[in-house]
């Protein structure tokens, strides 16, 4: 049976409205932008029941975080050769295949110019097709262990053309046969499996003292957004010295701890006003965030994003 389908080509301002756009339930996108300046969004998709590619280009560096449905096998691979995206301690290169793990999502951070094919299956339909190819599905679930697989620049390079013929055919025309584009997602779940599957180099983990205290850092973080949070807090929070912080935000995110909580900050308050109801305030979202300050915020939000707060609000 064909499944229906569907596809977008979407233009966007910043990566706080990516979420709003990206077709199906797969993923759940959280993206703060980590540097000052507009940071446009280039989304293209194609989406059936079961099957979701989203070619994803952000300009900007950017903290990448995403959760992802359960039962669902999810992909990523860089569109070109292009600046290694860090996963935690791991740094990602161009010819690397990424099998996002659900209980783990997307944590990342990449940098200014980042393209990605991200293709996500459905569970059972994706298991079924493993069987046929001789992969028990048990055994290709222990590689969530290892989720950075390299492979052949070769092979790299067809899976790319793969993903974006079947985003050309499906954006630029109409007359299209759904079994044609229904080949081209078999094609692309088959390549993608046995290029996983294949022995190949794991990307190597740098454990460190420092990953650690960045990890409670981050969580208390998330857990305290809407307040202000100071390096102090955080040291203490994740048990470490301010100077052992400092490294592992610059290792991880290129920025210091302050600039990446203004940064958050920021963020939060600029996916509120692309949310907010008419009846909330400029000055309600920003007290709801712990901005209390009205002229250093406009300033401050003005500088990340190119625009004021009271331009989003009416965009929205």
């Amino acid at each position: 049976m064909t499944e229906t389908s569907h596809s977008i080509s979407v233009r966007l301002d910043s990566v706080e409205e990516l979420s709003e756009v990206v077709p199906g339930s797969i993923w759940n996108f959280d993206m703060r932008q980590l540097e000052a300046g507009r940071a446009p969004v280039a989304i293209d998709a194609f989406a059936t029941t079961s099957f979701l590619l989203l070619k994803t280009q952000l300009n900007g560096r950017t903290h990448q975080m995403g959760e992802l449905a359960k039962d669902s096998y999810t992909f990523g691979l860089p569109v070109r050769d292009q600046a290694p995206v860090k996963f935690g301690d791991r740094e990602v290169g161009s010819d690397t295949i990424t099998l996002f793990d659900s209980t783990e999502g997307l944590d990342a951070v990449s940098e200014s110019d980042f393209g990605a094919f991200t293709a996500s299956f459905a569970a059972e339909p994706f298991e079924a097709m493993l069987l046929r190819l001789g992969l028990g599905p048990e055994a290709f679930r222990a590689r969530l262990g290892s989720r950075h697989m390299r492979v052949p620049p070769g092979r790299a390079q067809a899976l790319r053309v793969l993903m974006l013929d079947l985003l050309n055919r499906s954006l630029l025309s109409e007359d299209v046969p759904p079994s044609l584009l229904q080949g081209l997602q078999a094609q692309i779940a088959e390549e993608l499996a046995l290029a996983f599957s294949a022995s190949g180099d794991q990307v190597a983990d740098r454990t460190k003292n420092r990953s650690r205290a960045l990890r409670a850092a981050l969580h208390y973080i998330h857990d305290k957004l809407d307040e202000s949070i100071t390096v102090d807090e955080l040291c203490r929070a994740s048990a470490c010295s301010i100077s052992t912080l400092e490294r592992a935000f610059r290792e991880r995110f290129g920025i210091g701890p302050k600039r990446y909580l203004m940064a958050v900050r920021l963020s939060g308050v600029r996916k509120a006003l692309l949310c907010s109801s008419r009846e909330e305030s400029i000055g309600d979202v920003a007290a709801r965030m712990g901005f209390w300050h009205m002229s250093k915020l406009a300033a401050d939000y003005k500088r990340m994003f190119g625009e004021l707060p009271s331009h989003t609000s009416r965009a929205a």
